[in-house]
């Protein structure tokens, strides 16, 4: 036989355990309870609305019209659960309707301290809850508290208003916005602590937030709601954190994301996101927060962007595959495991050629063979070796008819030796001499008819030292001087002289000390001298 079985929400947090004091200080509406003036024991017999009667009591202490609390014993799976302080779990608080023999009826003010009347919660039928099992309820002695205002800083403009008793803030309490609009209505169980549900509202007046507290920490079902109304978040919290089913919504409403958390706050099993067309956007498996098993994820219109699958540790393994929006094959990354993950990438372009080839390690960057780049007609575009995630080793870049346009060697990511480039016909333009990325040693380039363009030696850190000359394409000197060394490393020194592709002299300048002289000539094409002070 079915059992009849109630619950005062259909959202567990609104039970929570409470310590039932000899002495206690609650509030109903305007109202202190104070002493205790009864205390029975009796089963329930029946739930109705926001009515419920309970039979098997002593009522000759129970006078109609009181208010108490109304609790019952804890069970966790059908099974008596027993603490040391207390073995009673907080239904509702009640108010004494009628009394007859040994029932009593009773009208529920307040479910976990939530008001009827204002959030229109009434009792609903829950498997946890059986009809026929024990129930305590406690009355107490009443006086009306006292009405408290808080004020802006303007000292005009209410910003909190509720009741004290006994100078402790206990009971509803509202928020304002300046403008005077309501901001939040919670409920305070003993001064600072906000106990039970609270609702915030935006300016306009729409409600932003509903969900409850205990102990100062969000627990059990909460929601938020976007400006227009729409539904944007749905979840539980347990001691503060998220837990069990989660959902949140996009603004017009369509489901944006569902999946579980644990009591930690970890994600637990399959997640889903959807875009706000309703179609889904990815599927992943967590365990204790880190993704492991199935990784999908999808475009608006439903066809595929990434497919793969991870392990222990968030680490992928398998063959993952991303794609284009037309649903052509953009990348794929093969993960394998020998103590650490090394794939292999390949990425295409979105005519199917491929882009581009590498073996990157997972762990720390480093490649073990060459990382090759296409252009779109399939010629190579640059080949490099990679060490620790940075380039080390050989490097060649090419132009796109297939000729070399730069070789040369990587140290740790900057280039070192003698790096060549050439022109797109093949003739060689530069012999450059690198150290730590800088210019070092010898370095020429050339015109790309061969001659020689400019012929420099450079110290280690890219400083030029010695004799620069500097020649025209038809091989006449365009200019010629000296750098210094030791102190005038890198500076002009002696003459400088600058010449007409003709060979005729166009200007001279000395240098003293790093310094150019005040006193500098300049010749035109026809050898008319010209004095010139800096």
């Amino acid at each position: 036989m079915k059992r009849n079985q109630f619950s005062i929400l259909n959202h567990f947090f609104f039970f929570s355990l409470l310590f039932i004091s000899s002495y206690s200080i609650a509030q109903f509406d305007g109202y202190c309870l104070e002493r205790r003036t009864a205390e029975v024991e009796g089963v329930l017999l029946s739930v109705s609305g926001n009515s419920i009667i309970l039979d098997s009591c002593n009522t000759r202490s129970l006078k109609v019209g009181s208010f108490g609390r109304l609790s019952q014993e804890w069970k966790r799976d059908g099974i008596l659960f027993d603490v040391t302080w207390s073995k009673w779990i907080l239904l509702a608080d009640v108010k004494v309707v009628k009394r007859s023999g040994q029932r009593v009826e009773l009208e529920v003010i307040r479910i976990r301290n939530e008001d009827i009347s204002q959030y229109n919660l009434y009792p609903v039928l829950d498997e946890r809850f059986a009809l026929g099992e024990k129930i305590q309820l406690i009355t107490y002695a009443q006086k009306k508290c006292d009405l408290t205002v808080e004020y802006w800083e303007d000292g005009t403009t209410v910003q909190k208003s509720g009741c004290k008793c006994r100078g402790m803030k206990i009971g509803t309490w509202k928020e304002y916005y300046k403008s005077g609009a309501v901001k939040a209505i919670y409920w305070h169980y003993n001064d600072e602590v906000i106990e039970g549900r609270t609702i915030t509202f935006y300016e306009s007046g729409d409600t932003l937030s509903i969900g409850g507290y205990e102990s100062r920490e969000k627990q059990g079902p909460w929601r938020e709601f976007y400006p227009s109304g729409v539904l944007k978040f749905e979840g539980n919290y347990v001691r503060g954190k998220v837990a069990l089913a989660y959902a949140d919504y996009h603004e017009n409403g369509v489901l944006k994301s569902e999946g579980v958390y644990d009591t930690h706050e970890e994600k637990e099993g399959l997640w889903k996101t959807y875009h706000d067309n309703g179609n889904i956007e990815s599927e992943i498996f967590y365990s204790h927060n880190e993704t492991r098993g199935v990784y999908r994820t999808y475009y608006a219109n439903g066809d595929t962007a990434i497919s793969g699958n991870y392990v222990w540790h968030g680490s992928r393994i398998g063959v993952w595959r991303y794609y284009y929006l037309t649903g052509a094959l953009k990348t794929e990354v093969n993960y394998y495991s020998k103590g650490t993950h090394t794939p292999e990438r390949k990425v295409y372009y979105e005519n199917g050629n491929l882009q581009e080839v590498s073996y990157i390690d997972e762990e720390d960057g480093d490649t073990t063979r060459r990382y090759t780049v296409y252009y779109l007609n399939g010629n190579v575009k640059r080949t490099a070796e990679f060490s620790g995630g940075e380039k080390f080793g050989e490097e060649i870049i090419y132009f796109e008819n297939g000729q070399i346009k730069t070789t040369g060697e990587n140290a740790w990511n900057k280039k070192s030796g003698t790096w060549l480039t050439y022109d797109e016909n093949g003739n060689l333009l530069s012999e450059i001499g690198y150290a730590s990325g800088h210019y070092y040693l010898h370095c020429i380039w050339y015109y790309p008819n061969g001659q020689l363009l400019k012929d420099v030696y450079y110290y280690d850190q890219g400083t030029p030292k010695n004799d620069y000359i500097e020649y025209y394409s038809n091989g006449e000197v365009k200019i010629d001087g000296t750098y210094g060394y030791g102190e005038l490393s890198g500076k002009k020194v002696g003459t400088w002289k600058f010449f007409y592709s003709n060979g005729k002299k166009k200007e001279m300048h000395k240098y003293k000390d790093g310094k150019e002289i005040n006193k500098w000539f300049s010749w035109d094409e026809n050898g008319k001298k010209t004095v010139h002070t800096n």
